[in-house]
């Protein structure tokens, strides 16, 4: 079965390029770092986006270059998808989101108030990060270990 929502093989190499600026400006702008041309404190910018008068759109720049590079390479296909890369696929998926809803448990549990919104924030990042260490660690190391088996 041929999975046409995957994204072309090249899309990966695109995500980690973004991948390093994007992670680097959300740490920056954790730091306080603003870009002056995403700044609508102007005159000029209020009249264009109206209710934006006093703010700043970096943190919005850095967490979607962000998203979009770890969904280009947690959906790109790999250099020969065949059924045994749609079944590492769909078991990395499933314990994915096995994880990412026992963190989830863990976070109602043990996390209150502003801080648990803030843990919330980062979950689907979590998301797609799990499931690439786990897709790209089977894709990559479970046919070795099956080698050493035989």
């Amino acid at each position: 079965m041929k999975n046409k929502l995957l994204l072309p093989a090249s899309f990966r190499i695109a995500g980690l390029v973004l991948l390093l600026p994007s992670l680097a400006l959300l740490i920056a702008w954790n730091r306080g770092f603003e870009f002056g041309f995403l700044d609508t404190r102007g005159a000029a910018a209020a009249n264009l986006v109206g209710f934006f008068n006093d703010y700043n759109f970096t943190n919005e720049l850095a967490i979607l270059g962000t998203l979009a590079s770890l969904t280009f390479i947690a959906f790109a296909r790999v250099a020969h998808e065949d059924e045994r890369s749609t079944m590492v696929r769909l078991q990395s998926l499933q314990l994915s989101h096995y994880c990412n809803y026992l963190i989830l448990a863990g976070l109602v549990v043990f996390v209150n108030g502003i801080n648990f919104l803030l843990c919330l924030f980062a979950l689907p990042f979590l998301f797609l990060v799990t499931f690439i260490v786990i897709f790209y660690s089977r894709w990559y190391l479970l046919p070795k270990f099956a080698a050493h088996e035989e």
